[in-house]
């Protein structure tokens, strides 16, 4: 019988041929004959009345059908194949696909850590703008600079920053560099003084210091502004020079000159005032 069984699968008759292997209780080369031929719904039924299931076999089927709603765009059929299939990598791209971020995420926490599937995931979370979770992903897979970076691509600078700090970024220097000039493109003078301050670039503290009080003296006839700060920025510069000296720096407190940088907040200096109120 299993010879008349082959011959009726040479001639294209597999239900036959599947019916004899089956009487014949060969229900594992009925299984090989439709997979031969591609056809893995029929396997799968086979599979599920077989005694001795092969579960490496039924994920394969899994991932094959899937694949085949997925070359037909049919994603949300597809994902119900691949989560059946644990094929997690295909399973994230029908998620991106059907943009099911929620999914995305929970999928995230089935992932082992290390994983070369979590940077996958996480550019897909970078692509569409969500910070959190593609930083979420970087850490878990253990790439902290594809975190940092993708902080600083999504313009979030203060995250980025952290994240630097925490895991001791060898390039922080670059990064605070880059935060700096992009917050002095945004007009945030303020801010960058504190980044500089807060990365013991004093130097460049008092560089910019000077220069806000070149513009509040010149530009917006702010005398007494402009002596604030100035003074500041000759305590940034002695601050450098403490440094390198213990004494000195026994006698500065950082937490008073973080005070002075706050107390310019409500001073609107950027507000030019009205001519006849200006020094002439």
């Amino acid at each position: 019988s299993l010879q008349r069984a082959e011959v009726c699968a040479y001639f294209h008759r597999f239900e036959e041929a599947e019916k004899m292997y089956v009487d014949a209780d060969r229900k594992d080369l009925a299984i090989d004959l439709w997979r031969r031929t591609g056809d893995w719904f029929r396997v799968i039924n086979l599979l599920r009345t077989s005694a001795s299931g092969d579960d490496s076999l039924m994920q394969l089927a899994w991932t094959k059908i899937g694949e085949y709603y997925a070359e037909r765009n049919k994603w949300a059929k597809a994902s119900q194949y691949f989560a059946q299939a644990k094929n997690y990598g295909s399973l994230a791209e029908c998620y991106y696909m059907l943009e099911d971020y929620a999914g995305l995420q929970n999928l995230v926490s089935l992932v082992p850590e290390g994983t070369e599937l979590l940077e996958t995931i996480g550019s897909m979370f970078t692509t569409v703008g969500i910070t959190e979770s593609a930083v979420n992903c970087y850490l878990k897979s253990g790439n902290i600079k594809a975190a940092i970076d993708t902080c600083v691509l999504l313009n979030e600078w203060d995250q980025a920053v952290t994240l630097a700090e925490e895991h001791s970024f060898q390039q922080i220097e670059g990064l605070l560099t880059k935060y700096a000039s992009h917050l002095l493109e945004s007009k945030k003078e303020i801010e960058a003084i504190e980044l500089y301050r807060k990365a013991n670039k004093h130097t460049e503290a008092a560089q910019l210091l000077s220069k806000l009080a070149e513009t509040a003296a010149k530009e917006h006839g702010n005398p007494m502004l402009a002596k604030k700060l100035y003074v500041l920025s000759a305590l940034e510069v002695r601050h450098y020079r403490s440094l390198f000296s213990p004494h000195i720096r026994s006698l500065l407190s950082p937490s008073k000159l973080a005070q002075a940088i706050c107390l310019l907040r409500p001073i609107p200096y950027l507000t030019i005032p009205p001519a006849h109120l200006r020094m002439k």
